[in-house]
């Protein structure tokens, strides 16, 4: 089933691209074009949140670590806690 799950993503990813690529096609030149520094960073940017997301053990450990508290098991539990700070924040 996981498999199933990991190829899904991959062709919605694939799908969007070919559909973007598609729509594109035959538009305009752009006016602007932009920086070239903008581009790398953006790219990069792009590079290593597809690497955290295609490759799961690469990333540090620290990424798999929780940073809310762990209420409890059940729903009944973590609703009471959420209710209980919705007041406070409003």
């Amino acid at each position: 089933m996981s498999l199933i799950y990991n190829c899904l993503f991959a062709a919605m990813w694939v799908g969007y691209f070919v559909y973007w690529h598609v729509m594109s096609t035959g538009v305009k030149a752009a006016e602007r074009i932009e920086p070239a520094e903008s581009r790398i960073t953006r790219m990069v940017l792009m590079l290593c949140s597809i690497a955290l997301l295609a490759l799961p053990r690469v990333p540090p450990p620290f990424l798999n670590d929780r940073f809310l508290p762990q209420f409890g098991e059940s729903y009944e539990t973590y609703s009471r806690h959420v209710s209980a700070l919705v007041p406070h924040i409003l």
